[in-house]
């Protein structure tokens, strides 16, 4: 894996030594960045501590409806940063010679390319599934396009129990049970996909971490989703997204093949 950054030259093997130049893999020119952009003189990266005028390479960014001016992306948001557009490729000081803060025009902001997860800030599951159309991330299967549906395979077998983390995030969860088999799902946060998949005639029961906190067929506060009904497990498959409504973030389901069951 070639791993090279803004201050490396074309053909570069190996991992720049500087906190500017981790944020893709590959060479700059086989990158996508915004042209000109400018970064709000408000931007603050809240996670920087003692430095909070000092944005961090690999910070996610999005841009302000009001102005079309880039800030550090916040999924709680609703000035436009709620919705993820790329990342800072290289540390970029809010503040002057004097201190004053300002607008800046960093050197580049990275848009699509080959981005390497563990220099990117910010990077939550509704982020990486907004991005993904325009981005490879490190770790994603060999084989996936920009935009496919899923982000990677997890393989489960056995009995369990088995909570699954953000590191499975888009995966499609491929399970082979040999007995009855339950998977408590991540904490909810908006963008979350996932696809599941029953390889055995075992029961797989699918539980949120939080109680009532799953959307199905004619019920919007359900506590899990099965997979348990005689000669329809086996193959059995659905699909859980996450949504935010004004009680906070749910999981709906979208059955794929076979009857679905839930407790209430």
């Amino acid at each position: 894996m070639v791993i090279s950054g803004l201050n490396a030259g074309e053909g570069t093997s190996s991992l720049v030594e500087s906190s500017d130049s981790t944020i893709f893999i590959g060479g700059y020119e086989k990158q996508f960045f915004a042209h000109r952009p400018r970064v709000y003189s408000g931007s603050v990266d809240s996670g920087n501590t003692g430095n909070t005028n000092q944005l961090r390479a690999g910070l996610t960014m999005g841009i302000r409806d009001s102005d079309n001016k880039w800030a550090p992306y916040d999924n709680t948001a609703t000035d436009g940063t709620q919705n993820p557009r790329g990342f800072l490729a290289q540390s970029l000081s809010m503040t002057d010679r004097f201190g004053t803060v300002e607008d800046k025009l960093p050197p580049s902001i990275m848009v699509g390319g080959h981005a390497y997860v563990p220099s990117l800030i910010g990077l939550d599951g509704w982020a990486r599934s907004c991005l993904a159309p325009h981005f490879r991330f490190s770790g994603d299967f060999v084989g996936r396009s920009f935009g496919a549906p899923m982000a990677g395979v997890t393989v489960l077998a056995g009995t369990g129990p088995t909570t699954l983390t953000d590191k499975n995030i888009g995966h499609l969860i491929q399970v082979t049970p040999t007995g009855n088999y339950a998977i408590t799902l991540m904490a909810a946060q908006p963008g979350i996909y996932l696809r599941f998949l029953n390889l055995a005639n075992f029961n797989l029961t699918v539980t949120p971490a939080v109680a009532d906190t799953v959307i199905t067929l004619n019920d919007i506060a359900a506590d899990n989703v099965k997979l348990a009904t005689s000669n329809e497990k086996l193959g059995g498959s659905f699909d859980l997204f996450t949504t935010h409504d004004a009680t906070g973030t749910k999981w709906v389901v979208v059955p794929i093949q076979g009857t679905l069951t839930h407790d209430t």
